[in-house]
């Protein structure tokens, strides 16, 4: 039957290994703080950008958009990309986009980088890593901007993509006016505008009748025929809706065709704002040296007792007399 130990024979055995009780959690701080003396220090510094998406509609013809009036393109918000989006491509794009900014190799990049959207909000948080405070400060200002362009640019594409299929459709609108007219004109000129015979209405009765603008029945005391009246209303018609998109079409190319302008209008749906610039670390990543000593103190210790406890049970028993006592000149331990 095993025997429970007491708080004296406890005591009894950290006083025989006091020493390892001592010297190990000593050791083993120094050890730990030796060892983050010599380790390399990492600095990080971080910055704070806001992805802001605008709803507002922005239309084609220049910086003052088009004339009063005239046509628009709508972009569904839902089609921009979001923070999140953002932030996963541009960590995905970073090895190229940043090695030659921070002097490195693509390699080394994705080690050195993290950018996080905040679940809260449309902030992005990124934050650079580097060997000394100086450089982290600038590698953190360096991604800042680069991720500012990486947004522009693919915000970019998206509304180019929105105008060029615009530009796609009011081009089918154009052709269909286009063949409707010629077809229309050609009807025309197949029908005659002034019909013969007697008891035909002038052309002011046919176009009161016909509820037409007498200006397209011809001489008004003439025998007008009324399909021609009819045609040349849906010509006129035709016309002006042709006008329409061919200027809104030449709108939409002048935009597509205009660099800088497709660049602002990106900026107007999507606008990075830096909300916090990077400062320079005053400290290095990771616990300080109190904190590692502390931590390499307290298993130290644990380390010691446990060790001590089972060098304890390790040892031989002492020899003992018919009377259970140990004999004379023997002590315990011995």
């Amino acid at each position: 039957m095993e025997e429970e130990l007491s708080l004296r024979d406890i005591a009894d055995v950290l006083g025989r290994y006091r020493t390892l009780l001592i010297v190990t959690p000593l050791l083993l701080a120094a050890a730990a703080v030796g060892a983050v003396s010599v380790l390399p220090k990492t600095y990080t510094a971080e910055t704070i950008v806001a992805v802001n998406a605008s709803a507002a509609v922005q239309t084609p013809g220049g910086q003052n958009g088009p004339p009063n009036g005239a046509r628009s393109v709508v972009v569904d918000p839902a089609r921009l990309p979001n923070a999140a989006s953002l932030a996963s491509g541009f960590t995905a794009a970073a090895p190229d986009l940043l090695s030659d900014a921070w002097n490195t190799t693509p390699e080394n990049v994705p080690s050195a980088l993290a950018v996080t959207k905040e679940d809260s909000s449309s902030t992005v948080t990124i934050r650079a890593s580097a060997s000394t405070p100086a450089q982290a400060q600038t590698r953190a200002a360096l991604a800042a901007d680069r991720f500012g362009k990486y947004v522009g640019s693919i915000v970019g594409r998206t509304i180019t993509k929105e105008y060029r299929a615009a530009l796609q459709d009011v081009q089918l609108d154009v052709n269909s006016n286009r063949a409707t007219l010629a077809t229309l004109r050609e009807r025309l000129g197949d029908t005659p505008q002034i019909l013969q015979g007697r008891g035909q209405p002038s052309g002011r009765t046919a176009a009161a009748g016909a509820g037409l603008d007498a200006r397209f029945t011809g001489s008004s005391d003439q025998p007008t025929n009324p399909a021609y009246a009819v045609l040349a209303v849906r010509i006129a018609e035709v016309e002006t809706a042709l006008a329409d998109n061919e200027a809104f079409a030449g709108r939409l190319r002048a935009v597509l065709s205009d660099a800088a302008g497709l660049s602002a209008l990106a900026g107007r749906y999507v606008q990075p704002t830096l909300l916090a610039s990077p400062q320079r670390p005053v400290r290095p990543d990771g616990p300080g040296r109190a904190v590692v000593a502390v931590i390499a103190l307290l298993l130290g210790l644990f380390l010691a007792t446990l060790l001590a406890f089972v060098l304890n049970a390790l040892r031989r028993p002492a020899p003992t007399n018919a009377n259970g006592r140990l004999p004379v000149g023997v002590r315990q331990g011995d």
